[in-house]
């Protein structure tokens, strides 16, 4: 009889050993989905989407092509990117809506467009983005706003 407050003491620490075990495999996964963290001084990491700060920012479109011939008809169009996964989408035609967006420094995925859109050329001052649409390549040319 004695035995048993033993087996039970051992059973009741074996209990809290495995409790501790999982508040600290929480803990730690609180930490790996905080909203936002800083991975480099080059990116920005929310909700594990890497976002480019150089993307991010306010953009307008300055000339359009289809292959190699000129679209003069395109409008007054920004699109807007944000360090929260957002891009706001604004056109002389269409009013101001927000789509969540991710880009991997090769393509930017959004449902503003059916499929994701390659980007050509990033820098501080240019944004060149191109999509292919019945075959054909369309290139977009946006500058800092």
């Amino acid at each position: 009889m004695q035995r048993f407050p033993h087996y039970f003491l051992i059973l009741c620490l074996l209990f809290l050993y495995a409790c501790d075990k999982t508040t600290e495999n929480e803990e730690k996964q609180m930490v790996e989905d905080s909203l936002l963290l800083e991975a480099s001084p080059d990116t920005l990491v929310i909700e594990n989407t890497v976002i480019n700060p150089s993307l991010v920012g306010k953009w307008q479109l300055s000339e359009m092509k289809s292959g190699s011939v000129p679209i003069t008809d395109f409008g007054q169009s920004t699109l807007e990117f944000r360090t929260n996964g957002d891009l706001i989408a604004e056109s002389d035609q269409v009013p101001a809506e927000t789509f969540a967006f991710s880009e991997d420094g090769t393509y930017i995925e959004s449902d503003l467009w059916d499929s994701p859109i390659r980007i050509q050329a990033l820098s501080g001052t240019q944004l060149i983005l191109t999509e292919e649409v019945d075959g054909e390549k369309i290139q977009y040319k946006y500058i800092r706003k």
